[in-house]
């Protein structure tokens, strides 16, 4: 799994994490936060970092979890 995790961010880390799009400044579309939640450009990396937290934590609270049992049984 780490092996997998480490892949992925390797992956996202190559990604041009700077790129142009419409909607900063333009009368059109929207502004303030709105901007960054209707966005893919913007959301879908927040959507993907807050899975790989959610997916970080839960392996963590399984090691955790895991290891703390052994310690229980001595």
């Amino acid at each position: 799994m780490l092996r997998r995790l480490t892949g992925a961010l390797a992956i996202f880390a190559l990604m041009p994490t700077v790129f142009a799009h419409e909607g900063h400044g333009h009368p059109d579309h929207p502004q303030g936060i709105l901007h960054y939640v209707v966005n893919p450009s913007h959301a879908l990396p927040i959507a993907i970092g807050c899975a790989a937290a959610l997916i970080a934590g839960l392996a963590a609270r399984r090691m955790f979890r895991s290891g703390s049992g052994d310690d229980q049984s001595r």
